[in-house]
């Protein structure tokens, strides 16, 4: 097993972000339409708050029998994305290895962690499903 393995080689790349002055409803459509459930919040390419498809299944709750125009009409005149967004980013660099952002996730409760580059631009997002990944392939 590959002890010293960086989160470089296991993270997903090419991801969906969205912009903070983004109206809800295009986030909540992105997790609809694609296959993933979280969404780095940008400021241009700068992470600013990670938001998650369980961020806005709280909000839509109540609404469970209401049709999707209904529902991103409500997301788009109640919430931002800002209000809605996690802002305690958990941010690792390039080059950080898979056990200190294994160690990132289990520490911080979360199941994903944001991978910047040495200008503190996004590179990629690392899931629990890509440390899985990861496992898999080592065993």
């Amino acid at each position: 097993m590959k002890r010293n393995s960086k989160v470089d080689s296991i993270i997903t790349q090419n991801i969906e972000t969205v912009q903070q002055g983004q109206p809800l409803s295009e986030v909540a459509r992105l997790f609809r339409e694609k296959d993933f459930h979280h969404a780095p919040v940008l400021d241009g390419r700068k992470p600013v708050g990670m938001i998650s498809y369980n961020d806005i299944m709280r909000l839509i709750y109540d609404a469970d029998n209401t049709d999707s125009h209904a529902i991103d009409h409500l997301l788009d005149n109640q919430f931002s994305i800002g209000e809605v967004m996690s802002k305690d980013l958990t941010v690792l660099p390039l080059g950080s290895s898979v056990r200190e952002a294994a160690q990132m996730l289990i520490d911080h409760h979360q199941h994903s962690v944001i991978i910047v580059d040495s200008g503190g631009d996004i590179a990629g997002i690392l899931t629990s499903s890509d440390l899985i990944r990861h496992l898999i392939a080592l065993i």
